[in-house]
């Protein structure tokens, strides 16, 4: 069982990108995962990331906070905790993901970021990893740590909340999914 609470804000692209882009700093994490060259949603790309972005005028983060039952928190080994974490995230994803794709639909010139990386496809069976093009062009979409961007500072600066992580195979009080929606139309509440 677990309760999700969200927050949104909009923010210009090209402020966005001045105060929280590093991808020098931030593509180095990518590399050290195992998804790294591995998954068609996760770097390197075969387009510049910055010109991507810059494609749209503005930028919407959405911190998806997910707080677990309390009757749910304490796990008796690391990998059952790594295994609930998984499969939590999974299903809040299976909702989100919908979502921001119907807003692409709603808002034409937009683009959506999704929390992390691509869950059409198991690891294993990514195209990437055969050199062939992803069987789902149409659903993949980068995040925004994927494009190189800082999310712990993204989550307090612009929505006041604190990334928290499991501890002792213990789970966090709440976790963060950060996504984001691009786009040129003037949109004055997402959702």
């Amino acid at each position: 069982m677990y309760t999700i609470k969200e927050k949104s804000v909009c923010i210009n692209t090209d402020l966005y990108i001045e105060r929280y882009h590093n991808p020098q700093k931030f593509i180095q994490f990518c590399k050290e995962c195992k998804m790294y060259n591995s998954c068609w949603s996760c770097p390197p790309f075969d387009f510049e990331t910055k010109a991507y972005l810059l494609k749209y005028t503005s930028i919407w983060i959405i911190g998806t906070q997910i707080f677990p039952s309390q009757f749910e928190r304490s796990f008796a080994t690391k990998e059952e905790l790594i295994l609930y974490e998984q499969d939590l995230l999974a299903k809040v994803r299976g909702q989100l993901d919908p979502l921001l794709l119907t807003l692409e639909n709603k808002y034409p010139e937009s683009r959506a970021c999704f929390a992390g990386t691509c869950h059409f496809c198991t690891p294993s069976k990514c195209k990437r990893n055969k050199n062939l093009p992803c069987i789902y062009p149409q659903k993949i979409r980068p995040s925004l740590e994927a494009l190189g961007f800082d999310i712990e500072h993204t989550t307090s600066d612009l929505l006041g909340i604190e990334l928290l992580w499991s501890k002792n195979n213990i789970l966090p009080e709440y976790y963060t999914l950060v996504s984001a929606f691009l786009t040129n139309n003037k949109i004055k509440k997402l959702r």
